[in-house]
């Protein structure tokens, strides 16, 4: 009898694509899903199940748009997701997750947690650290505790968990996901610091008010230029910028009002503008000077 089993069929299709692009997987224990709002709530469910006696689920909100929208479904299932304040002055046993946001898709801001992270493990409580950006996996350094899962969003509607030793015997808690990695492509993500930092000083040499995003003291991406022009709207820099790669917090309020609501530190009196590296010019300044 010729037997055939379509879902692990394609998972390990997946598993040979992703080990190709980020070839430190080799010895990971994957899992795809169809977004990441599947792959966190597989997380929650299943390691729900292996400690039915615990209830309480931290997040790490307002930094991501995959945490802003499950908070109502849990708490249907007994599962209380409580906001996770940063740094963590005592752990609550009660826990069976903590889950923790890295970077910030739209700023590139950096959120580093070792220290909280070596609190909750030392109290054997599961962690989930969720990563936008792909030049963070590809440069992702292997951690061997039992506790730490990692979940990478490649896309809207793609991402993959890589488990933890633990976390690898909890029977999956969601229908197998069924989505094919064959037409994914790894978007390949250069930083350059010194490049970055001199256009943030020309900006802010040639045009008056501009307010940078970031100070020194902030840990970040060198990969991207994040600015806000006071009473300009970031569409009309995006306008002026033409087939310039550039994206900006302030989109229509007709076609996307809610699209930039999952960002707690949003202001919406800013209008927040990035133009990532590659698409960096020398006339950039002088070309954004003419709003001014």
């Amino acid at each position: 009898m010729n037997l055939h089993f379509p879902p692990f069929t394609l998972e390990n299709e997946n598993l040979k694509i992703l080990k190709k692009a980020f070839p430190w997987l080799e010895n990971e224990n994957i899992r795809t899903f169809s977004s990441p709002e599947n792959a966190i709530a597989e997380m929650i469910l299943a390691l729900q199940h292996m400690q039915p006696h615990k209830s309480n689920v931290y997040i790490q909100d307002g930094d991501s748009p995959y945490t802003s929208e499950i908070a109502t479904f849990f708490s249907k299932k007994g599962i209380k997701l409580k906001p996770l304040k940063l740094p963590i002055t005592e752990v609550d046993e009660n826990a069976f997750l903590y889950i923790f946001v890295k970077d910030n898709p739209f700023t590139g801001e950096l959120f580093p947690n070792d220290s909280v992270l070596k609190q909750i493990h030392e109290k054997r409580i599961f962690s989930l650290s969720i990563y936008h950006s792909q030049f963070l996996i590809s440069s992702f350094q292997e951690s061997n505790n039992p506790f730490a899962s990692h979940l990478y969003c490649l896309q809207e509607d793609l991402a993959f968990l890589s488990l933890s030793s633990r976390a690898k015997k909890v029977p999956p808690a969601l229908p197998r996901s069924t989505v094919s990695l064959a037409a994914w492509e790894p978007v390949i993500i250069h930083e350059n610091e010194n490049l970055i930092l001199e256009m943030e000083k020309q900006l802010q040499d040639s045009l008056s008010g501009l307010q940078l995003y970031f100070t020194a003291e902030q840990n970040r991406m060198f990969d991207r230029v994040v600015f806000h022009i006071p009473k300009c709207n970031g569409e009309k820099v995006l306008h002026l910028l033409g087939d310039c790669e550039a994206y900006t917090s302030s989109p229509c309020a007709h076609s996307h009002p809610f699209q930039m609501a999952w960002w707690q530190n949003l202001d919406d009196a800013k209008s927040w503008v990035v133009i990532p590296l590659n698409s960096l010019r020398p006339d950039l300044p002088a070309k954004i000077s003419k709003l001014i």
